[in-house]
């Protein structure tokens, strides 16, 4: 913790996933083929944007002619020239130089033989980070519109910010909020004339799973542990944990839907699996909570353990086994992995689609297993005697003035609602 004059200065960051063959990225002629689908990643979280170029417009728009070989057909090149339209479209209503329009993907996303465009405007990337910092543009032949406000995004491989998740009829644009632990992953499609959002966008950060080549989307959560201090009725989580969460691409709805989920109890638990973990997990001295079946075949083990000294304490875990395999799964990757081995932390929810309008007020009560970036219009707070907060943005609320304090409690007591941002918390507090 960094400290000036003594001054503390406070920042509570709201926080809480067949083509035409001539689309441009980043200056770069490339084949959908190539690039379309979001790699499995080893590890959860892990980018899988595509490859790419990237530069100033001017440096792009070179790139991308050089690469054009004789026998390019003329799309090819009226790609290369509505490119150039697009990117001086999105900086002149961005206000900005063409050359700040530095990452880009454009092509005929849906196939009706329009072309569109999602383009980054903002700062070079960061090579200790791997982020750029800036907005980003839906861009078509009618107009265009920012369809993110100014943040730190995620540099890919591709040095692209972009990736593309290719399903049988159609096609999502990845780009992934970059957060100080984790990154969250926006997810758009495109529907004629509309850029839409995906109803499993910033839920979590979205990969192509490797058995089965679902989406799978591991959700950031603040919930290992919960400290009650002396006769409090709210406890205080902490304990950095990441889900994952399993979803399939359906041509009916034309978006991800999340497999189904049922609680069962323990009997029905052990006619699943041949030795009970019920018995290992309580010998351990836990109490199994909640568990969970999955329609893809993973089963969640909710499980907890009480102790009490200045205060009750909890600590929560799970267990996942997999039923097509047989086995529970390998969270860290080290050798065969048993029941306490496949514990990811913390608490399973049922469902996230389902339990994002149900548990909507379970983040302001304290009781918060997940967190998504909200709008706060409600907050308290202790510890200081100025009462002088500023307005609260999409991101953040900031003190006008530094306070001198040891502690600071933050509570927020209400939360504008929407689909996107219906659970909102305070994951991260920046003290300096």
């Amino acid at each position: 913790m960094k400290k000036k004059s003594e001054l503390m200065k406070m920042v509570a960051i709201i926080s809480f996933t067949s083509l035409v063959t001539n689309a441009v990225a980043c200056g770069s002629s490339l084949s959908l083929s190539e690039t379309s689908n979001e790699e499995s990643s080893g590890t959860e979280g892990e980018d899988s944007s595509q490859h790419g170029n990237s530069g100033a417009p001017g440096q792009q728009k070179n790139n991308s002619k050089n690469k054009t070989s004789d026998s390019d057909s003329k799309d090819e090149v009226s790609i290369e020239e509505i490119t150039e339209k697009f990117i001086e479209e999105v900086a002149s209503s961005a206000e900005s130089d063409e050359e700040e329009v530095r990452y880009y993907l454009v092509d005929d996303f849906d196939d009706d033989g329009a072309y569109e465009g999602f383009m980054f405007v903002g700062s070079e990337a960061d090579p200790d980070w791997g982020s750029c910092d800036g907005t980003v543009w839906f861009v078509n032949e009618s107009g265009c519109e920012k369809i993110h406000d100014e943040f730190s995004f995620l540099v890919g491989e591709n040095e692209n910010i972009f990736s593309i998740l290719q399903e049988e009829d159609r096609n999502f644009v990845v780009f992934r909020d970059l957060y100080a632990t984790a990154d969250v992953s926006n997810i758009y499609y495109v529907d004629g004339e509309k850029c839409i959002e995906s109803r499993v966008s910033y839920l979590g950060s979205s990969y192509v799973g490797k058995e089965k080549g679902d989406l799978n989307i591991t959700v950031s959560a603040y919930d290992m542990y919960c400290d009650f201090e002396g006769d409090a009725e709210e406890g205080t989580w902490t304990g950095h944990t990441w889900k994952p969460y399993y979803f399939y691409y359906s041509s009916e709805t034309g978006d991800f839907e999340e497999y189904g989920a049922v609680e069962i109890s323990e009997d029905e638990l052990s006619k699943l699996i041949e030795n009970d973990p019920i018995i290992e997990i309580k010998e351990e001295g836990y109490a199994i909570d909640q568990i969970i079946k999955r329609d893809n075949g993973i089963i969640n083990i909710n499980y907890h353990m009480e102790t009490e000294g200045l205060g009750r304490n909890y600590e929560y875990k799970n267990a996942t086994y997999d039923l097509n395999t047989g086995l529970y799964v390998n969270v860290w990757g080290d050798g065969e992995a048993g029941v306490f081995d496949s514990d990811y932390g913390g608490i399973y929810y049922l469902q996230l689609l389902e339990d994002e309008d149900e548990d909507s007020e379970s983040a302001l009560s304290g009781d918060a297993h997940t967190y998504e970036e909200g709008d706060v219009d409600g907050y308290g707070y202790e510890g200081f005697s100025s009462d002088n907060l500023a307005d609260s943005n999409r991101t953040k609320i900031e003190l006008d003035e530094p306070v001198m304090t040891d502690t600071i409690v933050i509570t927020i007591t209400g939360a504008e609602k929407g689909a996107k941002y219906d659970d909102t918390c305070v994951s991260e507090l920046l003290v300096y």
